[in-house]
């Protein structure tokens, strides 16, 4: 049986996943020294969108099982592409 997951409260499909790290959006970014390596994030199907939020420490999955509440944090991670 699948984990109930959420996304600002709605349910949502959301997955633990290996990517490689894309480029940032400002060389400043948070994320900026992981461009190109390896790292474990949640990768997010919510309405028509897909993105990615890190899981370092399990913090994106407990964001999701928790509800996905927008005041709880979460650190936005850009994604060259996902591993098998």
């Amino acid at each position: 049986m699948s984990e109930k997951t959420f996304w600002n409260g709605e349910p949502c499909k959301a997955k633990i996943v290996r990517v490689i790290v894309g480029k940032p959006q400002k060389p400043t970014w948070w994320c900026a020294p992981y461009e190109g390596q390896e790292r474990e994030a949640v990768r997010i199907d919510y309405g028509n969108q897909t993105f990615y939020i890190d899981n370092e420490g399990n913090k994106g999955w407990n964001k999701v099982k928790s509800g996905g509440s927008p005041w709880v944090g979460h650190k936005s991670l850009p994604v060259e592409r996902e591993l098998p």
